[in-house]
This record gives C-alpha cells, sequence and structure tokens, in this order.
C-alpha cells in the first residue's frame, strides 16, 4: 500500500469518525469499545491504532480496569 493510499484510508476513516460521533451524543472521552462499536472495527483494532499513532488517544490514570478517576 501506497503513502497515498494509506492516506486515502486514513481520511475516510475520519470522515466517517466525525460523521458518526455527530450522530451520537458527544462525549468527552471514548473507550477503546465504544470507538470500536461505533466504526464496526474490533477493541484491538482499535487499541493497535492508537499504538501506532493513526488515532489519538491517552490512558486513564490508573492504567488497567475501571477507574473512579
Amino acid at each position: 500500500m501506497t503513502d497515498q493510499e494509506l492516506s486515502v484510508r486514513l481520511e475516510r476513516i475520519a470522515t466517517m469518525l466525525c460523521s458518526l460521533i455527530e450522530q451520537e451524543k458527544t462525549k468527552e472521552h471514548y473507550t477503546t469499545a465504544e470507538i470500536a462499536n461505533i466504526l464496526g472495527r474490533a477493541e484491538s483494532t482499535v487499541r493497535e491504532w492508537a499504538r501506532g499513532g493513526r488515532i489519538w488517544a491517552e490512558k486513564r490514570q490508573s492504567g488497567r480496569g475501571r477507574s473512579r478517576e
């Protein structure tokens, strides 16, 4: 896959994500499970996108499990 093809795919994903988020109740933060559900992808795929820098993400302060923070 060329850089141009990759850029086009990422732009389509970003456009789709923005469109779907506008349809949903907008939240300040989404979990990987919520994004995966919105995009129709596996949660592991969303995590890989975050690790690879394809999407912006940050971990909760506690790092694991459900945080009270």
